[in-house]
């Protein structure tokens, strides 16, 4: 359990740091009125304030306000001074307090890319993750499965997460390298042969762009395997995500996968989920935000 006296007692800005750090307007939140505008305004600068009033040697205390100061909310970059203050303070330091509060943070508010950001030290210090893995022995076995699937899909989005993910007993995802059907046609071998080379999107966003959208290289793409390249795979989903006539396709790209043999939607299915956990499921919510958002009947 995570408590104050274990750290030392919280430092006097805590409570007003965590307060500032969750006033951040949302976009479906009401319009503001110009006072409360200004004043929202102030609180971003008060809470850059304090940040960097803070030197790294205020203890662990102080590293434990910063991640509680992390809310799973769009920060619009303001977190942005808190992710990377937290650099400063000792690796030992580091790595004890975030094997302390990430799984009562987990539990308190699922899982966030925010949080993934503001622990992303793990990944690059060798001295802060064996702190963080040595204390993370004394999780609960509960607690320990929850940082795991959370670890598990951020590992998915970035390749930086595997030593953590490694480390705590998580195992690797491995995927092989499909050879590409000699009877395909040639836009789509073109396709995936650029996206195994470089990433290049050029053409399966041209195809998507057509009158009417051609998904054919795009489920060609996504119905292989690409071996050190699979994480590539969410850039493809994100392409949905990228401009209003692209979200308007969602539906379409369904559809097409629906109409395809079984064994492909497989194919494709798994494709997708490895890359993104629920991906479908993923972008049929999207595409329900933006028609409310755009009034589309």
């Amino acid at each position: 359990m995570c408590t104050e006296d274990e750290f030392g007692a919280a430092p006097p800005w805590q409570d007003e740091l965590i307060a500032l750090a969750r006033n951040i307007t949302q976009d479906d939140d009401p319009p503001r009125s110009p006072e409360e505008e200004a004043e929202e305004l102030a609180g971003h600068q008060r809470l850059c304030e304090i940040v960097d009033s803070l030197n790294g040697a205020e203890g662990p205390a102080a590293i434990r306000s910063l991640l509680l100061a992390v809310h799973p909310i769009e920060h619009y970059e303001i977190y942005e001074a808190i992710y990377s203050h937290l650099a400063v303070y000792p690796a030992a330091d580091f790595g004890r307090v975030a094997a302390r509060v990430l799984p009562e943070w987990l539990e308190t508010n699922g899982n966030h890319p925010n949080i993934s950001d503001a622990l992303e030290r793990l990944t690059y210090d060798d001295r802060a993750c064996r702190e963080f893995t040595a204390w993370a022995g004394e999780w609960r076995s509960q607690q320990r499965e929850l940082v795991l699937d959370a670890m598990r899909l951020w590992s998915h989005e970035s390749q930086h997460w595997e030593t953590v993910f490694v480390a705590l007993g998580g195992e690797v995802t491995e995927v092989c390298l499909d050879p590409v059907p000699t009877g395909w046609p040639e836009e789509w071998k073109w396709a995936v042969e650029l996206f195994r080379q470089d990433g290049d999107l050029q053409l399966l966003r041209w195809a998507m762009d057509q009158k009417p959208a051609d998904y054919g290289p795009l489920l060609a793409v996504l119905e292989l395997d690409h071996g050190p390249n699979w994480r590539g795979i969410r850039r493809l989903i994100d392409l949905f995500l990228s401009s209003r006539e692209r979200m308007r396709l969602i539906p379409g790209f369904v559809a097409a996968l629906e109409e395809q043999p079984r064994e492909r939607q497989d194919r494709v299915r798994r494709s997708l989920e490895r890359a993104r956990p629920g991906a479908i499921e993923h972008l049929r919510a999207r595409y329900e935000q933006f028609r409310q958002l755009e009034g589309l009947s």
